[in-house]
């Protein structure tokens, strides 16, 4: 899941679950836009932040890299996603294993930590839009509809795209598009040609 600003150039909003997803997508806008504010959508409760501790500590080992980038592949996309996108799991594991074990490790420390989204929510002054996948392990549907309507003055848009796992862009890149141009283009959220 993913919250998007387009409309605000030359500042975009984009925070994310986490620092591995949607690495192609975050890192265009990166270097486009120097002004992008980067953070987990929500606080992660105690048993995600100790899993993403045991993480950090895993992907040191010998042999943790590669369970960690066995485990995200097979794990962070729809089932729909592994039988319509056979490459995409290995994509994904390429990603996690091309990542540096430390900056990996220091990531998943890091979202541990983070206070999430009611820690800048308050001072949200444009509109964003909130995308996210049905099958999404790391943030559930509901939390993707409740983060939209917590951005002040009713600014905030949320889609779930069915059939999505944690890595939407990589998962249905087209249909990730499609929203996103939707949004920018002022059209109803979720109603882009799926």
């Amino acid at each position: 899941m993913f919250v998007f600003n387009p409309r605000t150039l030359p500042e975009y909003t984009i925070h994310r679950v986490s620092s591995v997803d949607h690495v192609i997508l975050t890192n265009t806008f990166l270097y486009f836009t120097p002004k992008v504010l980067l953070s987990p959508t929500l606080e992660l409760p105690a048993t995600n932040r100790t899993a993403l501790s045991e993480r950090a500590t895993t992907v040191l080992s010998a042999e943790g890299h590669l369970q960690i980038s066995s485990a995200v592949s097979s794990t962070a996309i729809s089932l729909t996603s592994h039988a319509a996108q056979p490459l995409a799991a290995g994509f994904i594991k390429h990603l996690v294993l091309t990542t540096r074990a430390e900056a990996y490790a220091q990531a998943c420390r890091n979202l541990s930590s983070h206070p999430g989204w009611a820690a800048d929510v308050g001072g949200i002054q444009c509109e964003v839009f909130i995308l996210g996948g049905e099958e999404d392990y790391m943030v559930s549907s509901a939390e993707v509809m409740e983060r939209a309507g917590q951005v002040p003055e009713g600014r905030g848009k949320g889609v779930v795209m069915r059939d999505v796992g944690h890595w939407g862009a990589l998962e249905v890149p087209e249909r990730v598009a499609r929203e996103l141009l939707a949004f920018v283009r002022g059209e109803e959220a979720g109603k882009a040609a799926l």
